[in-house]
């Protein structure tokens, strides 16, 4: 089912538009677990923990290999976080591969949104995975890498930003705006071709016709 929506998302609105719409359905979904696993008295390290056992028993992958650092301040906030890993048997992976073939990019979406959404709602921070190499690709794993916001270099925080920001009704309306204004100047530019067209084929002297163009 996920990946017949999937399919659809990406013929329908091209494939970089559905990759952000699936990173933040994973963001989304991630958030709301998080705020599940919030309310249970367990320490943010079990809590981050947790994440882990949603992936396996929904099925979305088959294991996690992952290590992390995680440094707190005194009053228990996250100073840094840094983690790595691999996805074992990504379901986006099987999915894509059957609609699509070969990708030329990381495609593995929802995990990379659940994940960030879910360990940014619980540590209070922007926090992003981003997918490294993935096996849609021809690589050998569906690695990943987790930093805090201010850690990634700038053009990616620009991109990683969309995630939990940018909607696509906002980029759809920025898009009519400038074509509005766009139509607007071409009809300015075809109003004074025609009207000096018509000077001309008048009998309009040089003069006229500068003072006409000025």
């Amino acid at each position: 089912t996920f990946g017949i929506l999937r399919k659809e998302l990406i013929e329908s609105l091209g494939i970089e538009y559905a990759k952000f719409f699936l990173q933040r359905y994973g963001w989304n979904i991630g958030v709301t677990h998080a705020k599940e696993v919030d309310y249970l008295p367990l320490t943010l390290t079990e809590k981050l923990n947790s994440a882990v056992g949603y992936h396996l028993a929904s099925g979305q992958i088959t294991d996690l290999l992952s290590e992390r650092v995680l440094q707190l301040n005194p009053d228990d906030t996250v100073k840094y976080m840094y983690a790595k890993g691999i996805w074992v048997n990504s379901y986006e992976v099987g999915e894509h591969i059957k609609h699509f073939g070969e990708s030329d990019s990381c495609i593995c979406h929802t995990l990379a949104g659940y994940s960030s959404g879910f360990t940014s709602y619980l540590t209070k921070k922007e926090v992003y995975i981003v997918e490294m190499t993935c096996r849609a690709k021809g690589d050998e794993h569906c690695a990943f890498e987790m930093r805090m916001l201010e850690h990634w270099d700038s053009e990616t925080q620009s991109d990683l930003k969309k995630i939990s920001q940018s909607r696509m009704i906002d980029d759809l309306n920025k898009t009519y705006k400038e074509l509005y204004e766009e139509k607007k100047h071409t009809e300015r530019v075809s109003s004074f071709h025609n009207n000096l067209t018509l000077s001309i084929s008048q009998g309009m002297n040089i003069d006229q016709i500068l003072e006409t163009i000025y």
